[in-house]
């Protein structure tokens, strides 16, 4: 049996993903998700995100029981062949699971720096508290 790639829905990915805490309640509008089937049995799902000439791949997941078919590849083979007219970067990101990241990388053609902005966000905050400190010591 082949696999069959529909445009999916959140349902489906938290379904399949690991943690479905760590989805969004709600898809944007700049936000894709494709499922892949097997027959009438959901393999795997990922929503990417539209940046301009940026698509990130933000969160995937399979079915465990399918994972020979490797639903996450053909998605993503997939996504890039839907979007690649329009796109100059296909980003997807890091991960602190060594199996994710060696996913990720057989796909690379090169790596980049990205600043993540909830870094930047948690160094300005920390900042803020220091700056916060000092006034609050000098007013004293």
């Amino acid at each position: 049996m082949g696999v069959t790639i529909r445009n999916g829905t959140l349902d489906e990915l938290r379904r399949v993903h690991w943690e479905p805490s760590y989805l969004p309640f709600v898809k944007e509008s700049n936000q894709h998700i494709f499922s892949a089937y097997v027959g009438e049995t959901l393999i795997s799902s990922i929503l990417v995100i539209r940046e301009g000439d940026h698509l990130i791949y933000k969160y995937a997941g399979t079915n465990p029981d399918y994972k020979e078919y490797q639903g996450n590849s053909i998605l993503l083979w997939w996504v890039w062949e839907v979007f690649k007219w329009d796109l100059n970067y296909l980003d997807l990101g890091g991960s602190r699971k060594p199996n994710i990241e060696s996913f990720k990388r057989q796909f690379a053609t090169r790596t980049y720096n990205k600043v993540n902005p909830r870094t930047r966000w948690k160094r300005l905050k920390y900042r803020l508290h220091q700056l916060e400190y000092l006034v609050r010591e000098k007013l004293r």
